[in-house]
């Protein structure tokens, strides 16, 4: 959307035309997205699973149990999934 490349550390999803900032997605959906507060919800929690994923992937390099870090594995690949599942809820209902 923006042009610019999507690093390891931002904060960014994917749509169908690829990695986009989420910031960048914000900026193109805003003029619909406070028009409905179903879809202002479904970008807010889009949001938190998204900087969830980044905080989860800085956590990761702190375990040190190989247990624990299963865990944390499996919870972001959680968050990543929920976090695909709303971005393509919400581009089906409004568009990116």
């Amino acid at each position: 959307m923006c042009g610019r490349d999507v690093v390891e550390g931002q904060i960014f999803t994917f749509t169908s035309k690829g990695a986009v900032h989420l910031s960048c997605l914000h900026r193109s959906m805003a003029p619909r997205l406070y028009r409905n507060n179903t879809d202002a919800a479904l970008f807010e929690l889009m949001t938190f699973a998204n900087e969830g994923i980044v905080k989860v992937k800085n956590v990761e390099d702190m375990v040190e149990d190989e247990e624990v870090r299963k865990l944390v594995l499996e919870f972001r690949k959680s968050l990543e999934g929920f976090a695909a599942r709303l971005t393509n809820k919400l581009v089906e209902r409004i568009g990116a």
